[in-house]
Protein backbone atom coordinates (compact mmCIF):
# COMPACT_ATOMS: atom_id res chain seq x y z
CA UNK A 1 0.00 0.00 0.00
CA UNK A 2 2.54 2.23 0.92
CA UNK A 3 4.41 1.74 -2.42
CA UNK A 4 1.75 2.24 -4.19
CA UNK A 5 1.13 5.85 -2.66
CA UNK A 6 4.69 6.40 -3.09
CA UNK A 7 4.85 5.54 -6.88
CA UNK A 8 1.43 7.51 -7.04
CA UNK A 9 3.29 10.66 -5.34
CA UNK A 10 6.32 10.22 -7.95
CA UNK A 11 4.12 10.69 -10.70
CA UNK A 12 2.59 13.71 -9.50
CA UNK A 13 5.99 14.98 -9.19
CA UNK A 14 7.07 13.63 -12.88
CA UNK A 15 4.02 15.81 -14.23
CA UNK A 16 5.30 19.00 -12.22
CA UNK A 17 8.90 19.43 -11.89
CA UNK A 18 9.89 19.72 -15.73
CA UNK A 19 12.79 18.87 -17.50
CA UNK A 20 16.49 17.27 -16.10
CA UNK A 21 14.67 17.06 -12.66
CA UNK A 22 15.58 13.99 -10.23
CA UNK A 23 12.65 12.59 -7.55
CA UNK A 24 13.11 10.07 -5.23
CA UNK A 25 12.32 6.36 -6.22
CA UNK A 26 9.65 4.26 -5.00
CA UNK A 27 12.47 1.53 -4.51
CA UNK A 28 14.93 3.84 -2.03
CA UNK A 29 16.54 4.80 -5.61
CA UNK A 30 15.44 7.60 -7.87
CA UNK A 31 13.69 8.76 -10.69
CA UNK A 32 15.30 11.04 -13.61
CA UNK A 33 13.27 12.97 -15.97
CA UNK A 34 15.63 13.55 -18.36
CA UNK A 35 14.11 16.31 -20.85
CA UNK A 36 15.26 18.09 -23.92
CA UNK A 37 18.43 15.95 -24.37
CA UNK A 38 16.62 12.54 -24.45
CA UNK A 39 16.22 11.18 -28.39
CA UNK A 40 12.42 10.33 -28.70
CA UNK A 41 10.85 8.98 -31.66
CA UNK A 42 7.49 11.18 -32.41
CA UNK A 43 8.60 13.55 -30.09
CA UNK A 44 9.36 16.73 -32.72
CA UNK A 45 11.48 20.03 -31.92
CA UNK A 46 11.61 21.17 -29.60
CA UNK A 47 11.98 17.67 -27.97
CA UNK A 48 10.30 16.02 -25.00
CA UNK A 49 9.91 18.10 -21.97
CA UNK A 50 9.46 14.67 -20.21
CA UNK A 51 10.51 11.59 -20.90
CA UNK A 52 10.04 8.50 -18.05
CA UNK A 53 10.19 5.15 -18.97
CA UNK A 54 8.22 4.85 -22.02
CA UNK A 55 6.10 8.25 -21.07
CA UNK A 56 6.93 11.49 -22.97
CA UNK A 57 5.18 14.50 -22.85
CA UNK A 58 6.82 16.58 -25.97
CA UNK A 59 7.30 20.39 -25.57
CA UNK A 60 5.27 23.05 -27.04
CA UNK A 61 7.19 25.84 -29.03
CA UNK A 62 7.81 28.72 -27.89
CA UNK A 63 10.40 30.64 -29.16
CA UNK A 64 11.52 34.20 -29.83
CA UNK A 65 14.16 35.33 -31.90
CA UNK A 66 15.85 38.98 -31.75
CA UNK A 67 17.80 40.79 -34.28
CA UNK A 68 21.24 41.67 -33.16
CA UNK A 69 22.22 44.66 -35.60
CA UNK A 70 20.11 47.04 -38.00
CA UNK A 71 18.74 45.91 -41.04
CA UNK A 72 17.56 48.37 -44.10
CA UNK A 73 15.87 48.06 -47.28
CA UNK A 74 15.99 50.77 -50.76
CA UNK A 75 14.72 48.34 -53.23
CA UNK A 76 10.71 48.60 -52.50
CA UNK A 77 10.53 45.20 -52.46
CA UNK A 78 9.67 42.62 -49.39
CA UNK A 79 13.47 41.48 -47.80
CA UNK A 80 13.60 38.49 -45.56
CA UNK A 81 14.90 40.16 -42.38
CA UNK A 82 16.72 38.31 -39.71
CA UNK A 83 13.96 37.35 -37.64
CA UNK A 84 12.84 33.27 -38.59
CA UNK A 85 11.28 30.93 -36.75
CA UNK A 86 11.38 26.89 -38.11
CA UNK A 87 7.42 25.25 -38.20
CA UNK A 88 6.61 21.75 -38.24
CA UNK A 89 3.94 20.78 -40.79
CA UNK A 90 0.30 20.75 -39.23
CA UNK A 91 0.44 22.44 -36.13
CA UNK A 92 -1.56 25.88 -35.15
CA UNK A 93 0.89 28.56 -34.36
CA UNK A 94 0.54 31.97 -32.30
CA UNK A 95 2.84 34.73 -33.14
CA UNK A 96 3.50 38.35 -32.19
CA UNK A 97 6.36 40.44 -33.27
CA UNK A 98 7.96 43.86 -32.09
CA UNK A 99 9.22 45.79 -34.69
CA UNK A 100 11.12 49.37 -34.25
CA UNK A 101 12.32 51.14 -37.10
CA UNK A 102 12.97 54.40 -38.50
CA UNK A 103 12.55 55.98 -42.22
CA UNK A 104 14.27 58.74 -44.38
CA UNK A 105 12.17 60.79 -44.01
CA UNK A 106 8.34 61.93 -43.10
CA UNK A 107 6.45 60.68 -46.33
CA UNK A 108 8.08 57.25 -46.10
CA UNK A 109 6.63 54.00 -44.28
CA UNK A 110 8.17 51.22 -42.65
CA UNK A 111 6.41 48.47 -44.28
CA UNK A 112 5.94 45.18 -42.69
CA UNK A 113 4.70 41.75 -43.75
CA UNK A 114 5.06 37.98 -43.13
CA UNK A 115 6.13 34.76 -45.05
CA UNK A 116 6.27 30.76 -45.04
CA UNK A 117 5.23 27.66 -45.12
CA UNK A 118 1.72 26.42 -46.81
CA UNK A 119 -0.97 26.84 -44.50
CA UNK A 120 -4.73 26.32 -44.27
CA UNK A 121 -5.30 29.23 -41.88
CA UNK A 122 -3.05 32.91 -41.40
CA UNK A 123 -4.04 36.07 -39.91
CA UNK A 124 -2.81 38.72 -37.83
CA UNK A 125 -3.44 42.55 -37.07
CA UNK A 126 -1.28 45.45 -35.76
CA UNK A 127 -0.86 48.55 -34.49
CA UNK A 128 1.92 50.90 -36.17
CA UNK A 129 3.00 54.26 -35.27
CA UNK A 130 3.40 56.76 -38.22
CA UNK A 131 4.79 59.34 -36.18
CA UNK A 132 3.49 61.33 -32.94
CA UNK A 133 -0.25 61.48 -33.42
CA UNK A 134 -0.87 58.83 -35.94
CA UNK A 135 -1.60 55.22 -36.00
CA UNK A 136 -2.09 52.32 -38.88
CA UNK A 137 -3.64 49.18 -38.35
CA UNK A 138 -1.62 47.08 -41.19
CA UNK A 139 -3.50 43.35 -41.23
CA UNK A 140 -3.26 40.25 -43.58
CA UNK A 141 -5.00 36.94 -44.40
CA UNK A 142 -2.05 35.87 -47.40
CA UNK A 143 1.45 36.37 -47.41
CA UNK A 144 3.34 39.99 -48.05
CA UNK A 145 0.02 41.64 -47.39
CA UNK A 146 -0.39 45.07 -48.71
CA UNK A 147 -3.54 46.13 -46.28
CA UNK A 148 -3.20 49.27 -44.88
CA UNK A 149 0.51 50.04 -44.39
CA UNK A 150 2.35 52.69 -43.66
CA UNK A 151 2.72 55.41 -45.34
CA UNK A 152 4.95 57.92 -43.59
CA UNK A 153 7.37 58.32 -40.78
CA UNK A 154 9.65 60.76 -38.65
CA UNK A 155 12.75 61.06 -40.49
CA UNK A 156 15.44 59.17 -38.05
CA UNK A 157 13.26 59.08 -34.98
CA UNK A 158 12.48 55.57 -33.88
CA UNK A 159 9.05 54.46 -34.58
CA UNK A 160 7.29 51.25 -32.80
CA UNK A 161 5.06 48.39 -34.79
CA UNK A 162 3.11 45.47 -33.12
CA UNK A 163 1.87 42.64 -34.65
CA UNK A 164 -0.60 39.89 -33.65
CA UNK A 165 -1.40 36.48 -35.28
CA UNK A 166 -2.33 33.20 -35.73
CA UNK A 167 -0.87 30.21 -38.28
CA UNK A 168 -2.29 26.75 -39.25
CA UNK A 169 0.51 25.43 -41.77
CA UNK A 170 0.35 22.67 -43.92
CA UNK A 171 4.12 22.02 -44.54
CA UNK A 172 7.22 22.75 -42.42
CA UNK A 173 9.39 25.40 -42.86
CA UNK A 174 10.73 28.98 -41.63
CA UNK A 175 8.11 31.11 -40.89
CA UNK A 176 9.87 34.96 -41.34
CA UNK A 177 9.26 38.59 -40.92
CA UNK A 178 9.91 40.70 -44.04
CA UNK A 179 9.93 44.39 -44.58
CA UNK A 180 10.03 46.87 -47.33
CA UNK A 181 10.65 51.11 -48.06
CA UNK A 182 7.28 52.43 -49.03
CA UNK A 183 9.58 54.43 -51.69
CA UNK A 184 11.85 52.78 -53.64
CA UNK A 185 15.40 54.13 -53.19
CA UNK A 186 14.25 55.74 -49.92
CA UNK A 187 16.03 53.89 -47.01
CA UNK A 188 14.32 52.65 -44.30
CA UNK A 189 15.99 50.31 -40.97
CA UNK A 190 14.47 47.59 -38.72
CA UNK A 191 16.65 48.50 -35.56
CA UNK A 192 18.62 45.44 -33.73
CA UNK A 193 16.12 44.12 -31.01
CA UNK A 194 13.30 44.43 -32.62
CA UNK A 195 12.17 40.71 -32.01
CA UNK A 196 9.48 37.64 -33.69
CA UNK A 197 7.82 35.32 -31.11
CA UNK A 198 5.95 32.12 -32.44
CA UNK A 199 4.51 29.81 -29.26
CA UNK A 200 2.01 27.23 -29.51
CA UNK A 201 -1.37 27.77 -27.60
Amino acid sequence: MKRGLMVGLILALVSFVGAQTTVPGGGGGAVTITGGTTATSGCASPGPLISVGNVVTCAKLDQTDYLTADESDVTGAYVNSGLSIALESGKTYLFEANVIGTTAGSTIGLQVAFNGPTFSLFSYTSLAQLNTNQMAFPWGITYDATNALPAAGVASTQMAQRYWGIITTTAAGNFVLRFRTEVGASSVSLLAGSSLRVYQP
